[in-house]
C-alpha cells in the first residue's frame, strides 16, 4: 500500500521535494507494521522525495500531536505540528502538495468515515486543486453500507470538547457536539454502464491477485486485493482513486 501510493503521488505531483499534509494517525501505533496512510508517507521519505509533514494535531484526542508526531520523530522524518484549524490555510497558501489520510470506514460508493476534520481538509483541496488521497485496506470497505449515510457517527463525551486538562473551559451551562468522525462524500461515475448497478458492483477483489486466508487483512503477507479503479468527485472538485490497495511493505 505504501509503495503503490508514494507512486501514485509521485507521478501526478511534479513539485519536489513533496510536503504533505496528515490528519489523527494511520501508522504502525494504530494499524500494524508499515502502517497505512503513514505507510505511504514513510515510503516517500525512503524514496528520498520527501522534505516535510503538516501534522494537524486532531483535536480533540490530539492522534495527531501525539501519535503521528511520536512515529515521525521516531523515523527522522521532519515535521511541525499545526491546530487543525490552520489545514485550510496551510492549503490554499500552497505550502503542502498533498493531504493523506487512512479511513476508519468506506462505503460501497466511495464515502469515506474517519476522524472529525477529515471533511474539511478534502474540502480545503478542492479548492486549492491538489490531491486529497485515501489510503486504506480493503477491510475498511463495507459492501453493506451503500453510501456514507449508512454509516453511524459516534458522539462522544462532551468533557472532551468542554474541558482541557481535566479543567471545565466552557460555561457550566454549555452543552457539547463532539462527533467522533465525519463522512467525505463521493459522487461515484455515472456514465451509462453504471448506473443500474449496486455501487459495490464497482469494487471488485482482482482474482490475479487474491490468495485465499484472511481476506483484506492487510496483516497477512502476500495477501493483495486490488479494487477496479474508480474516479469519484467529492463535494468541490478533489479526487479520489480506489486502486491497487496492497498489504504495506516496508520497502521502498
Amino acid at each position: 500500500m505504501g509503495a503503490h501510493g508514494a507512486s501514485w503521488i509521485a507521478s501526478r505531483i511534479s513539485r519536489r521535494p513533496l510536503r504533505v499534509l496528515t490528519h489523527c494517525n494511520a501508522g504502525a501505533l494504530a494499524t500494524c507494521g508499515w502502517g497505512t496512510a503513514l505507510g505511504v508517507v514513510r515510503t516517500l521519505f525512503a524514496r528520498d522525495l520527501l522534505s516535510r509533514v503538516y501534522v494537524n494535531e486532531t483535536r480533540p484526542l490530539l492522534q495527531g500531536s501525539r501519535l503521528t508526531a511520536y512515529e515521525l520523530a521516531h523515523y527522522g522524518i521532519a515535521y511541525v505540528v499545526q491546530a487543525d484549524v490552520a489545514a485550510a490555510s496551510t492549503i490554499l497558501r500552497g505550502l503542502v502538495g498533498v493531504a493523506i489520510i487512512g479511513a476508519d470506514r468506506i462505503a460501497a460508493s466511495g464515502d469515506t468515515a474517519n476522524k472529525i476534520g477529515s471533511l474539511g481538509v478534502a474540502l480545503a483541496c478542492a479548492d486549492a486543486g491538489i490531491p486529497f488521497v485515501v489510503a486504506a485496506p480493503w477491510s475498511t470497505i463495507d459492501l453493506a453500507a451503500r453510501t456514507g449515510a449508512d454509516i453511524s457517527i459516534e458522539q462522544r463525551s462532551g468533557e472532551e470538547v468542554l474541558a482541557c486538562g481535566g479543567v471545565r473551559t466552557s460555561p457550566a451551562s454549555a452543552e457539547a457536539f463532539n462527533p467522533a468522525f465525519d463522512v467525505t462524500p463521493t459522487r461515484a461515475d455515472h456514465r451509462p454502464r453504471h448506473r443500474d448497478r449496486h455501487p459495490g458492483d464497482l469494487l471488485r477483489p482482482d482474482p490475479s491477485l487474491t490468495k485465499m486466508g484472511h481476506r483484506g487483512d492487510s496483516r497477512e503477507a502476500g495477501s493483495r486485493f486490488e479494487i477496479q479503479p474508480l474516479t469519484c468527485t467529492y463535494v468541490g472538485v478533489p479526487r479520489f482513486e480506489l486502486g491497487n490497495l496492497r498489504s504495506p511493505r516496508p520497502a521502498p
